[in-house]
């Protein structure tokens, strides 16, 4: 296999840099938008939160925890994942679009004895946006078409998984009863994602995968990059973390048999990935019964194993229709099907989902579909909270009656 990618920073020492989020002010009495509730790290840190050690992030998701808050978001603006697939430029602008989408919401979350100060009632999200744009800035002007400029961009993602995987391990380590949204940028932070789970909670892991691509694209052929290690880009993020023995098992929903070559058919064989039942036409008809099935299957080897793995759940825009993403899918599924089912797997298995990402998706765009696309990231967060609020721990054994 090949080598084990690692950050360039130390978990524990030097600093993460991180954008400035501005607030959202009301905008009708009586109301309360989901966004103008937003917390930030300065409402956590004193002073510039531009940038921040491991243990002063670390300090502001306790406080945030402490404050019993909705949940964090992580926002990570990049597109040069899906650019060195050979896809389009997108998803840079996703933090804008998650923004708008909150900020077009109510609360539904705010309780009675909401305290704005305080935020005892836990009505609140913090949000945290990740500063990229150096990287990003790298990417401009480069060809993916020209072997020698993509491989270039395949350095720049694995660049840009060495900035935020120590933000990433930072956040499974300080918030581990919080839910934890990474939103934004390419497919190719599923390895990251993975890499810090398996990491932080010394297992494999259980790879949900909402997606017409299996993502699940050959190693061989690509150039390497300096150190040795495969290029990343979007479309390798499965076989990657599979290479690095990371994966319990993998569970690929709303596959389209039309967009999986044979070496990645032959490749989700060998891994004795669940995908065939899953597959795009059916998910659209069928969208309770397949996730009722993932949730059958992964309980049934949790019963088998006597273990419950973590799980990791990815959802790339691309797999619903009429949104702006990078590989445009003409016939995915509805906005409520979408929500359906990250509801019902984070009310089943709450924070044994330790990331949930919604990937792929794009904003700054003029077209028709960016309201429909700032909705559906908006609701696919408020779904998400809900999901997550909504489950109750299971109770192992029999439990001794109560005299």
């Amino acid at each position: 296999p090949p080598s084990r990618l690692s950050g360039t920073k130390d978990e524990t020492s030097g600093r993460f840099k991180f954008n400035e989020i501005p607030r959202q002010l009301p905008t009708r009495p009586g109301e309360q938008k989901l966004g103008e509730t937003i917390r930030h790290l300065s409402d956590y840190h004193p002073g510039s939160t531009s940038s921040l050690t491991a243990t002063e992030l670390q300090d502001c998701l306790a406080k945030h925890q402490k404050n019993q808050g909705l949940g964090v978001v992580l926002l990570l603006g990049s597109d040069i994942g899906c650019v060195a697939n050979l896809g389009k430029r997108c998803s840079e602008h996703a933090p804008e679009t998650i923004k708008k989408g909150l900020a077009s919401l109510q609360n539904q979350f705010r309780g009675p004895d909401f305290d704005p100060e305080l935020d005892v009632d836990g009505s609140s999200l913090l949000m945290i946006e990740a500063n990229l744009s150096e990287i990003q800035e790298k990417s401009r002007g480069l060809n993916n078409q020209d072997p020698e400029e993509n491989a270039t961009l395949c350095k720049l993602v694995s660049e840009l998984g060495d900035t935020v995987r120590p933000i990433l391990n930072t956040l499974l380590k300080s918030a581990p009863d919080q839910l934890r949204l990474v939103l934004g940028g390419g497919d190719n932070y599923g390895y990251d994602c993975i890499s810090e789970i398996n990491k932080t909670t010394e297992q494999k892991v259980i790879v949900i995968n909402f997606d017409p691509h299996a993502d699940a694209r050959s190693l061989e052929g690509l150039k390497p990059s300096e150190s040795g290690e495969p290029a990343r880009h979007s479309g390798n993020w499965v076989t990657l973390a599979y290479a690095h023995d990371m994966v319990d098992s993998y569970h690929l929903v709303g596959a389209d048999p039309d967009y999986n070559n044979a070496f990645i058919k032959s490749f989700l064989k060998e891994k004795k990935a669940t995908w065939k039942p899953y597959v795009k036409d059916r998910l659209i008809s069928e969208t309770n019964k397949i996730v009722d099935a993932v949730i059958e299957a992964i309980k049934k080897k949790d019963a088998e194993t006597n273990t419950e793995q973590p799980i990791y759940l990815n959802f790339d825009a691309d797999s619903v229709e009429g949104v702006i993403v990078s590989a445009r899918n003409p016939d995915g599924l509805q906005p409520s099907q979408a929500y359906i089912a990250t509801q019902k797997l984070l009310k089943t298995f709450g924070p044994r989902i330790k990331l949930v990402r919604l990937a792929e998706i794009g904003g700054d765009n003029e077209s028709n579909d960016m309201p429909r696309t700032v909705r559906f990231a908006g609701k696919f967060v408020t779904h998400a909270v809900t999901g997550f609020q909504s489950h109750e721990p299971q109770v192992k054994g029999n439990p001794e009656p109560v005299a």
